[in-house]
């Protein structure tokens, strides 16, 4: 065993003091300028295919966006969403300031939690209407052009 690493520990070093035997620089010179030629022109081929491809998709998502603009609000049922938008304006509509809460010195913390959890109750039907509204009226247009 230890005449086998000598040996390859011999055949290692000689390996490492012989320098490299060029027979062909010329060739050698022509092969790597082949091999960087042949990987740019790999790059720009796939560079044109990535390109062409995220134009493609692009431009496929742009006319989406002009179809659901111009196009998908259209419905053959317009009363019906007409109905809808009239009976939930009073959601749209902006509302008045809300009056500011007055304290009082009389009042006791139990009174001011009372009050001001009865303010968040109502903000938070009003976000819960208001949510509900778009859903059914998301629903009511989809359902239109379904048909």
């Amino acid at each position: 065993m230890k005449s086998e690493e000598e040996q390859y520990e011999q055949w290692l070093q000689e390996m490492r003091l012989a320098s490299p035997v060029l027979r062909e620089p010329e060739k050698m010179v022509e092969l790597i300028f082949e091999g960087i030629d042949n990987t740019s022109r790999r790059k720009k081929k796939i560079s044109k295919l990535i390109n062409w491809s995220l134009s493609v998709a692009a431009s496929l998502l742009f006319t989406l966006f002009v179809y659901e603009t111009y196009v998908y609000p259209i419905t053959s049922d317009r009363d019906q969403a007409g109905i809808a938008l009239q009976s939930t304006s009073f959601l749209l509509e902006p509302k008045e300031p809300e009056e500011t809460i007055v304290w009082t010195p009389e009042m006791g913390v139990i009174e001011k939690s009372q009050r001001l959890s009865a303010v968040w109750k109502e903000r938070r039907e009003e976000e819960s209407r208001k949510k509900i509204f778009i859903y059914k009226f998301s629903q009511i247009t989809h359902t239109n052009l379904i048909k």
